[in-house]
């Protein structure tokens, strides 16, 4: 019943060692977490990475710029909304040369939505032979979270979990945008390496071990990643095999085996020190970028015979290594050089849907006239069955077995005949219920990961929202009337110039 300064501290910080994770957490305001934050950052060797809500303590942003100072790169994104407060340290660490960069998602509306809510921080988790620390929990960095508030600060000490927040980092940093008042070239940790990930281990095969062992890696990045200088190692060496050359598209993936002919595996080679020797009854396999940093970390426990270990998701950083058999679609025990279910890494189609459009308020009665437009900027069609649209009351439309051609628009209305609009279909829910006054609509893949989503506010009766650039998922969603070359208010099925996607 007692909080903040009023509570009693019955024993100091929290140690705990959970599977292989060292774990100590610290609870405000008894233990000040802030100087156990701030004692990271001072013994920080090589790297700091961070994300953070609120930031306004001056002892820690004095602590990371002493670090920088000393030569560790410091690169760290800050909540947009938060960055805008007198108080937020942003523009300091900016102003000291950090690598600042505000965060990429603009979609900020009153007390909801569109908020970097991570307290991160990674220190040396990127370099072997360092003693890397994950620092989370729910304590802002702020002087009211070290010494009112009921907080907590987990330090965790895994190298799973160290991966696994990289690529979060990575995810993050990839849409934030540099802070103004930063170095001209801020340092991006990530660029370099793409997303290579291991995706598959064969540690047990039928039969003997020799020629017959192999590690998968995938590009799950969206820029080609040259493999010259990159190596896989396990816990026993760190050059069980080093790449001299090649290129991996986004996408593709290749399989290392320790020795043999493997002609019939794509995108297959063998091991320059011709061993792997993957402990059958447990190891651990990193991937290491030329310059050394561990990329990426797997672990696995005792082996069946003929069954590899695969990413429950294929291609899926910090996705759980488990049996093959076990992975949603496998077919076999193992897949080198495919997905776990058989299909070639690149056979997939490459897309990307944008809502383009959005009528919340037509003239007269909503019924039938409400709309939602929706493009295919490709490469290739979209196969859209699964693919579903929910607003803040919940799902309004999920597509059945149907392509949209590359290039092309669909025009889902709520209901009633549009035979005269191009690509002009019904929502499933027979409602599309658009808020006039304000509203988000969501689209999302049928695995349920958010493809596209866009918000408004009030606009007067028969005018659209629209991107102010055709088909650009990054332009800001504006009144129809605003962009459009001849004044018009509307354009379902067309571009903004009326002509025919």
């Amino acid at each position: 019943g007692a909080f903040g300064t009023a509570k009693n501290d019955l024993a100091g910080p929290r140690d705990f060692e959970v599977d292989a994770a060292q774990v100590t957490v610290h609870f405000a305001p008894q233990h000040d977490p802030i100087q156990h934050l701030i004692a990271g950052v001072d013994a920080a060797e090589h790297s700091i990475r961070f994300l953070i809500f609120s930031f306004t303590h001056p002892d820690l942003r004095d602590a990371l710029i002493r670090a920088h100072e000393r030569g560790v790169e410091v690169v760290g994104v800050v909540d947009e909304s938060q960055a805008a407060i007198r108080w937020s340290v942003d523009d300091q660490l900016a102003a000291a040369g950090i690598s600042v960069f505000i965060d990429g998602n603009h979609e900020n509306r009153g007390w909801s939505g569109g908020k970097l809510h991570h307290k991160l921080m990674l220190i040396d988790g990127d370099v072997p032979g360092a003693d890397p620390v994950l620092i989370t929990g729910s304590f802002n960095w702020s002087r009211a979270a070290t010494r009112s508030n009921d907080e907590n600060l987990v330090e965790i000490r895994e190298a799973k979990l160290q991966s696994q927040a990289q690529a979060l980092f990575c995810d993050r940093l990839a849409i934030a945008t540099p802070h103004p008042d930063g170095p001209a070239e801020p340092r991006d940790p990530c660029h370099a390496w793409g997303r290579l990930v291991i995706n598959e281990v064969m540690p047990n095969p039928v039969g003997t071990d020799r020629g017959q062992e192999y590690v998968e890696i995938v590009n799950a990045g969206a820029t080609n990643v040259s493999l010259a200088g990159w190596s896989i190692g396990d816990a026993r060496a760190d050059d069980r095999h080093v790449f001299r050359r090649g290129t991996l598209q986004p996408g593709e993936g290749v399989v290392v085996f320790d020795r043999g002919d493997h002609a019939h595996v794509p995108a297959s080679c063998t091991s320059t020190s011709s061993f792997l020797s993957l402990n059958n009854s447990g190891d651990t396999v990193s991937l290491r970028a030329p310059d050394g940093a561990v990329i990426d970390t797997v672990r696995y426990g005792a082996s069946r015979d003929g069954e590899s270990w695969n990413r429950a998701s294929d291609g899926t950083p910090g996705a759980a290594l488990i049996p093959h058999g076990e992975v949603e679609g496998a077919t076999e025990p193992q897949s080198p050089g495919t997905l776990a279910n058989g299909r070639g890494f690149l056979e997939g189609p490459r897309f990307e849907l944008v809502i383009n459009e959005v009528m919340p308020d037509p003239v007269g009665r909503d019924r039938g006239q409400e709309y939602v437009e929706i493009v295919n900027l490709g490469p290739d069609a979209a196969p859209l069955e699964g693919i579903t649209l929910s607003d803040g009351n919940g799902l309004r439309h999920r597509f059945g077995p149907e392509m949209l051609a590359a290039g092309r628009a669909l025009v889902l209305f709520d209901q009633g005949d549009h035979a005269g609009i191009p690509g002009a279909r019904s929502a499933t829910t027979g409602f599309l219920s658009l808020n006039n006054t304000g509203d988000t609509l969501t689209m999302s893949s049928r695995d349920g990961e958010l493809m596209d989503f866009v918000a408004w506010d009030d606009a007067g009766p028969g005018e659209s929202w629209t991107r102010a650039e055709d088909g650009n998922p990054g332009a800001p969603l504006v009144l129809h009337g605003d962009v459009s070359p001849d004044g018009r208010l509307a354009s379902p099925g067309t571009r903004l110039d009326g002509s025919i996607w």
